[in-house]
């Protein structure tokens, strides 16, 4: 029966990663479907640093041995050459596979065999900037691919060159939004890559110094939403910053955000490093929080990423874990379970779920369940049946009917 259930699954995976999306409201009702994925299953470290997809729908795992990919049904490991973790996958709009690493960037190849291959840009770059450390991120910028480590910028044109350019300090983390690509320097903050060169972006001098972990698109004409690790999130209009004046921000203050990515270009989805996942519109509405308590292999998330199917791949500080978000079927859950459900039903701001183990119950507002469920005293056994009779509630339960008051 497991080994059925666990064949449909990745069945159902596969599908999916070559399907396109066909967008739907993300539900805040429940929780979606989660599939976890565990490094005894996928044969690796278990941490999972980036991840991307390519046109065939074969998703991409930048993992501490090496380069996991996964084909809906198995997965296959590249270790680098020097056997260090990936930490940055890019595949441009040819299909071409780039891969940075720990002191350490190129290409994967694939050969006559489909087997993938790496080739190493390292030798183009001059002797004195080879010890580079990790490479954490990589762009397409203006048809040459970007390579960001803490200390320089390496930009690999098509004829094989690679120039460098060095950060005024040390580069913790880079972004690319609106064609743009955005170096965040301990020294000089916020910078813009123009050609060969950086230059300061005006108006966000109060991040300097100040851990950003994304920088995403946000509603207006070229407005960003800035997100910190620990100082919140904020929205920049090309001119003047300020703090984005919704009621979650308080939460991502001290929630310490360490990846942010956009999902169906209405939604954000933040992957904190205590509290698991979040998601949330652009107005900064909550619409789903999922941790640990309700199917997360654990609560810290180093990247979110958003498939063709809308649906996300999460990597984890311990495993990948797949939420089926763009689903129109979500779970209700309890930490000790609710066993067997037979009936439920929805009266007077109160959800009813009438199980094998008995009835249980929880406050209901504008269509969600805003608080944990509680088994009714006295309904302990089988509920069968619910129903409103002359506005009493009905329960025909195994040992007989009941009245239910609240």
């Amino acid at each position: 029966m497991k080994k059925s259930i666990f064949y449909t699954v990745s069945i159902l995976i596969m599908l999916v990663l070559y399907m396109p999306a066909a967008i739907s409201e993300i539900k805040n009702i429940g929780t979606p479907f989660i599939r976890n994925f565990s490094r005894l299953e996928y044969k690796a470290g278990t941490q999972n640093w980036a991840i991307a997809q390519d046109q065939k729908g074969f998703m991409y795992f930048a993992n501490n041995e090496g380069l996991l990919v996964f084909d809906g049904v198995k997965w296959e490991l590249y270790k680098m050459p020097n056997s260090s973790m990936v930490r940055s996958i890019f595949i441009n709009d040819k299909g071409e596979i780039y891969i940075g690493a720990y002191n350490e960037f190129g290409k994967m190849v694939p050969g006559p065999n489909g087997k993938l291959a790496f080739i190493s840009f390292k030798n183009k770059i001059p002797l004195e900037y080879q010890n580079f450390d990790d490479v954490w991120s990589i762009y397409s910028y203006q048809g040459k691919i970007v390579f960001q480590s803490y200390n320089a910028i390496y930009i690999y044109n098509e004829n094989g060159t690679v120039i460098v350019v060095k950060a005024p300090l040390r580069f913790p983390s880079s972004y690319s939004v609106f064609g743009r690509i955005l170096f965040n320097d301990l020294n000089e903050g916020l910078l813009e890559l123009s050609g060969t060169e950086l230059v300061k972006m005006e108006g966000c001098e109060k991040l300097k110094g100040k851990n950003i972990c994304a920088i995403l698109p946000f509603p207006g004409e070229n407005q960003l939403l800035i997100c910190t690790v620990d100082r919140g999130l904020f929205i920049f209009n090309g001119k003047d910053l300020k703090e984005w004046d919704v009621a979650v921000n308080t939460m991502f203050k001290s929630n310490m955000v360490f990846s942010a990515n956009t999902l169906q270009d209405r939604y954000y989805v933040l992957g904190t490093v205590r509290e698991g996942l979040f998601i949330i519109d652009n107005k900064g509405t909550l619409i789903q929080h999922i941790d640990r308590k309700k199917g997360l292999q654990n609560n810290t998330i180093l990247k979110v990423f958003s498939d063709r199917a809308g649906n996300l791949w999460l990597g984890l500080d311990n495993g990948i874990d797949y939420v089926t978000v763009n689903s129109p079927i979500t779970f209700l859950q309890h930490p000790d379970g609710f066993g067997a459900g037979y009936t439920e039903l929805i009266y007077r701001n109160k959800l009813y779920l009438g199980t094998n183990q008995g009835l249980y119950v929880c406050d209901w507002e504008n269509e969600k369940a805003v608080s944990n469920f509680k088994i009714i005293p006295g309904t302990s056994g089988q509920v069968w049946y619910l129903g409103v009779h002359k506005g009493v509630i009905v329960c025909g339960h195994n040992y007989g009917t009941f009245i239910i008051e609240g």
